[in-house]
């Protein structure tokens, strides 16, 4: 329904109050309810948040968040069979350093739960980089050599690279497949879950604005010129959405666009001139029957000699 353009280097949270604010006084929107990810977990989004109603994600590798999770036990009847997941509500101590009077106040709304995915739990990938890990340590090379070969994987070793950080590989283990949400809703956990889990949705798209449609590079300067170019990717994203809203959300706009080249113009000799004829597709006649569009006809155009 709206989007906007912020200067490169903004922050996530730094868009929060504007946003909130635009959709607020264009929309009169009653109630909103944000639903954020991990950007937004930090304590000065919090205390924004606090004063709204949202579910956000928070970072497991914060206390206290890390600690809750590693020792939460999810029993069975934590289970959620609709999500595939387990989730139950836990207490946290809320850090309210340098918080005044109000904002301690607000933290009391806050309701944290944790989750636990068995499907994100992959112990077999942490022990796959690992082994990694081991067999570059294991190359012969030293100093910056080893820790440039290490790259990414350098967060299983030691600042130098030289050993494994099994404390912290420990800690990976226990933490896998767990994360915290954090809200001041009244909502059912179920509700609290499902709102997040949701938010796929909006990352997908990012994704596609990103990689299908190719919002960058941005070959523009002046910012006018900026904007109409995210408009533009933005206008093309909404009409990718319908296309696959119109398939039943059975095919990706990338599967759906792969599909639609397949029909083609193909300029035929005769000797009365030249005619341009389409080809025949199945899929093609498929999409625009339910997009509700025509499809061509036989021959196109003629050109008289």
């Amino acid at each position: 329904i709206h989007h906007e353009v912020f200067p490169g280097n903004t922050v996530d949270p730094k868009t929060l109050k504007p946003m909130n604010d635009y959709l607020r006084k264009k929309f009169h929107v009653g109630r909103v309810i944000f639903i954020g990810d991990r950007a937004f977990g930090r304590k000065p989004s919090l205390q924004y948040l606090d004063r709204n109603e949202y579910v956000t994600a928070v970072y497991r590798w914060d206390q206290p968040y890390r600690g809750i999770l590693m020792n939460s036990v999810f029993t069975d009847d934590r289970y959620l069979k609709d999500l595939d997941i387990y989730a139950m509500e836990v207490d946290v101590k809320w850090n309210t350093d340098g918080m005044g009077r109000g904002e301690i106040k607000r933290t009391r709304n806050r309701r944290a739960v944790a989750v636990y995915s068995k499907e994100r739990e992959d112990i077999a990938d942490i022990d796959e980089k690992v082994s990694a890990v081991r067999t570059i340590m294991a190359s012969g090379r030293k100093g910056k050599d080893l820790v440039n070969a290490l790259g990414k994987l350098g967060s299983f070793t030691n600042s130098s690279g030289t050993k494994l950080n099994d404390r912290k590989i420990d800690t990976m283990k226990k933490l896998a497949g767990r994360y915290m949400i954090v809200t001041d809703t009244d909502l059912p956990v179920a509700d609290i879950v499902k709102g997040y889990k949701d938010l796929w949705k909006i990352e997908r798209s990012f994704r596609t604005i990103k990689s299908f449609l190719e919002i960058r590079p941005v070959f523009h300067r002046k910012e006018e010129r900026i904007e109409a170019h995210v408009f533009v990717c933005v206008l093309s994203l909404l009409i990718s959405r319908l296309f696959e809203k119109a398939m039943n959300e059975e095919m990706t706009i990338s599967v759906i666009s792969d599909m639609l080249s397949e029909l083609k113009a193909i300029p035929v000799r005769v000797p009365e001139g030249t005619i341009t004829l389409r080809s025949e597709s199945g899929n093609v006649r498929k999409i625009l029957d339910q997009m509700k569009i025509p499809y061509p006809g036989r021959i196109l155009d003629s050109v008289p000699t």
